[in-house]
């Protein structure tokens, strides 16, 4: 007994040494392979990984730091080998998410998707839904393929978006920009008889799907596809200033198209509620009270809002101690200075921040606990 007892130990210790050997070793200098092995070891997770989850998302950080826009990093072979480096990644990152998705089966609460900056899918038992999708830094009027100004190549293949459509029932859009919606999937959606809920602007930008497009009923309750949603109309306002303590505030323009509609949501999906603002400015302190005050009280947070939307946002779950997680979006837009961080915080910042935070990367996942 004493030596099987021996041999399962020794055999035990040979198979954690494996393990252990092949382990990812985490820096911030990490490359894209890199990073890449090191999520799959560390995945998301409310409690754990965070030290690992830290380090890698400093390499991300300094590897996604950049923006296409500027003539200077286009012409760059720096720039561009590591723009295409970066396209080849982040196809295979939506595979996997893509993989996950029709292979999850959810039988209680909800599984979230991540995938390009604020693009997340929420699949319950009965619905998948996705949120503010985009495929890449790049125009929403046309396929990608046509609508590439800065040629970047970054989007998705054609069958991924197939694949997409096919496990998606509907969208919500928050706006209009073209980092938040994507015309490619919505044209797609529709022509399947699924339902896209979004603005009246984005109903104009849109016109060959515009009867298609559902502009929600503002300040009610109501239900769309089989989901409850309560909505508030706001803008995300084209002339701003800070003041000083650099928070941003919007004034309306005189000609309200030159503002972009935008609409912040609570959608309620097996019994959680989710706070979607997208970049709405308007105040919301006293619309989130009186929605508390009919039961639609915060459980998830994807985006606040910008400037005093998100400063009245989180007021209000500070004074009400709304013990809400939150999952950060808009990081690593390419079409936005420094990889997305003009709004957004450094990914490995939000270690500081306290809170309830569960990070989601491109591809990633994660059940709602």
């Amino acid at each position: 007994m004493k030596k099987i007892i021996i041999s399962c130990f020794f055999v035990l210790t040979i198979f954690t040494g494996c393990i252990q050997k092949n382990r990812p070793v985490l820096s911030g200098n990490m490359s894209l392979d890199e990073v890449e092995t090191a999520l799959s070891f560390y995945p998301a997770d409310e409690h754990k990984n965070k030290a690992e989850r830290y380090l890698i998302f400093k390499a991300l950080d300094s590897l996604i730091c950049f923006s296409i826009q500027p003539d200077s990093i286009r012409e760059d072979p720096f720039w561009q080998q590591r723009l295409s480096e970066l396209v080849a990644f982040y196809r295979r990152c939506v595979d996997r998410g893509l993989d996950a998705m029709e292979n999850t089966q959810v039988t209680e609460g909800v599984h979230v998707f991540k995938f390009y900056s604020s693009s997340i899918i929420l699949k319950s038992k009965d619905l998948t839904i996705a949120l503010d999708f985009a495929q890449g830094p790049i125009g929403n009027r046309d396929e990608p393929e046509k609508s590439d100004p800065f040629n970047s190549g970054f989007y998705m293949t054609p069958e991924q978006r197939d694949r997409l459509a096919r496990l998606v029932d509907m969208m919500f859009v928050t706006h209009s920009h073209s980092d938040h919606s994507d015309y490619s999937l919505s044209h797609r959606l529709v022509a399947r008889g699924k339902k896209v809920i979004g603005t009246n602007q984005l109903k104009r930008s849109w016109p060959a799907i515009a009867d298609e497009i559902i502009v929600p009923v503002f300040d009610v309750p109501q239900t769309i596809g089989g989901v409850q949603v309560l909505a508030q109309s706001g803008y995300q306002y084209n002339t701003t200033w800070r003041d000083e303590r650099e928070d941003i505030w919007g004034k309306p323009h005189e000609i309200n198209e030159r503002d972009t509609e935008s609409i912040r949501y609570l959608i309620k999906l097996e019994g959680k509620i989710f706070l979607q603002a997208g970049e709405t400015m308007d105040h919301c302190y006293d619309w989130l009270v009186n929605a508390s005050q009919i039961g639609w009280n915060i459980d998830v947070v994807f985006s606040p809002g910008m400037g005093m939307g998100d400063r009245d946002a989180r007021r209000y779950i500070a004074d009400h101690r709304v013990n809400c997680i939150e999952l950060p979006i808009h990081e690593y837009e390419l079409g936005h200075s420094r990889g997305g961080n003009r709004m957004a915080f450094y990914f490995k910042d939000t270690h500081e921040r306290g809170g309830r935070y569960i990070k989601l990367f491109w591809g990633e996942n994660i059940l709602l606990p």
